[in-house]
């Protein structure tokens, strides 16, 4: 039993709902980073949490982890070219730290994708691109749908 004396529901706020954002392009920001050991233990990935900066899902997060360090060459070299899009995108060629892109606007492009593991439906980043510049042609995203 956990003592909750002094808890009051009435001073919090319902719980927004967290369901998959939905396909398309979104403004967003590093808003935090760190470098995390595989589930494996054989290598480490560069975790980067982002958050959407306006529309219907400001404030929501998203996270993408690159694998810096595995033992799959291919695994690497497509973390690489990601986050070179990334840098690209913020303007930041030659970052010294992950925290040389907090902060930083861009694009994400997301889709929803089957996860493996779980057969559950999961938010992917597939690409990134600069503020301003269109992504993906077609009808406004979902972000900026009201």
């Amino acid at each position: 039993m956990a003592d909750l004396n002094g808890f009051n529901a009435n001073s919090f706020e319902e719980l927004e709902n967290l369901d998959l954002l939905p396909a398309g392009d979104y403004p967003v920001a590093v808003v935090n980073s760190a470098i995390k050991p595989t589930k494996n233990l054989d290598g480490q990935y560069l975790e980067l949490e982002f958050q959407v900066l306006e529309g219907k899902f400001k404030g929501r997060r998203l996270w993408d982890r690159l694998n810096v360090q595995h033992p799959s060459e291919k695994a690497v070299g497509f973390a690489k070219r990601k986050l070179a899009s990334i840098c690209r995108a913020v303007n930041v060629l030659t970052p010294r730290d992950s925290r040389d892109l907090h902060d930083r606007p861009l694009i994400a492009v997301v889709r929803q994708k089957m996860r493996h593991d779980t057969q559950e439906l999961t938010t992917e980043i597939r690409r990134y691109s600069p503020m301003g510049q269109p992504v993906t042609q077609g009808a406004a995203p979902p972000w900026a749908r009201g």
